[in-house]
């Protein structure tokens, strides 16, 4: 993974924190980092919806 990509990684994890939803995406359409934070994203909402469930 190249230091853009992570960047977009490690943006998606903070906007999960601050509360943000995937649509708020900052990178171009298209692009590498768009693709990893929009992943990264939604194994964040993914993860979330085990740990509810495991919970209930």
């Amino acid at each position: 993974m190249t230091s853009s990509e992570l960047m977009a990684v490690a943006r998606a994890e903070q906007d999960w924190r601050d509360g943000l939803s995937a649509d708020e995406n900052p990178f171009p359409v298209g692009s590498a980092e768009y693709r990893h934070y929009q992943d990264h994203f939604d194994r964040l909402m993914v993860e979330e919806a085990i740990r509810d469930q495991s919970a209930a």
